[in-house]
């Protein structure tokens, strides 16, 4: 889409909590968590994109289960995603972590800089959800096995900073498709280290060789 640009949807249950010592504990038992190989393989297009301003009004967010099929439709899953998917109540793994605080989020404008994969152009503008206090970059080594800290709060890094780079791997136009993995990770340009592995394992998956991991 050209002009107003595209808008990247989300494809999981959305689970937020406030108090648990190891958050992240709910995310990982969501889904099967994908190598960065995985991920890299499984995505249709690969972008890196500046963040470039936050649009409309603030999305207030209620806490508890209206809270949660608000959000959920926000990221394009779908009310019918949303508690009643569970009649006998959550899983026993998910039950103390399945309601929504109360807070707002936004809207982020990205420009495309880069495109390692797919059919995004240079300088086509997208749009998705997001929060704009961002916590901090990714610590880990790359290849990145995990999303950065913001996910903690999510299971997806929403939080974004304008003027900052980011690394999205984006699967048919959804973003925000597995619980902590790391698909929109703030990058330093196209030298970035995760930049750097992600183009090569992109070349090397399209002649068919076996990527090479850091040391």
């Amino acid at each position: 889409m050209r002009g107003g640009g595209r808008c990247l949807l989300g494809g999981l249950a959305v689970v937020v909590w406030m108090t648990t010592p190891s958050p992240s504990l709910a995310c990982f038992a969501m889904v099967k968590q994908a190598t960065p190989e995985e991920l890299v393989r499984g995505s249709t297009s690969i972008v890196r994109a500046e963040a470039v301003e936050f649009v409309g009004r603030p999305i207030h967010v209620p806490a508890g289960d209206e809270g949660l099929a608000l959000l959920q439709l926000l990221m394009g899953v779908g009310v019918s995603k949303g508690p009643s998917q569970f009649p006998g109540g959550p899983p026993w793994w998910l039950a103390p972590y399945y309601w929504v605080s109360d807070s707002e989020y936004t809207l982020v404008r990205l420009r495309v800089v880069e495109s390692l994969k797919g059919a995004f152009e240079h300088g086509e503008l997208l749009t998705a959800l997001a929060r704009d206090d961002f916590l901090g970059r990714n610590q880990g080594d790359v290849p990145y096995k995990t999303a950065r800290v913001g996910a903690g709060a999510l299971c997806f890094a929403l939080d974004y900073r304008l003027g900052s780079q980011y690394l999205l791997l984006i699967r048919n136009d959804v973003l925000y498709y597995q619980a902590m993995a790391p698909t929109n990770e703030e990058v330093d340009g196209a030298t970035d280290p995760w930049v750097v592995w992600v183009r090569s394992t992109v070349r090397s998956q399209s002649l068919g060789e076996t990527p090479r991991r850091n040391r």
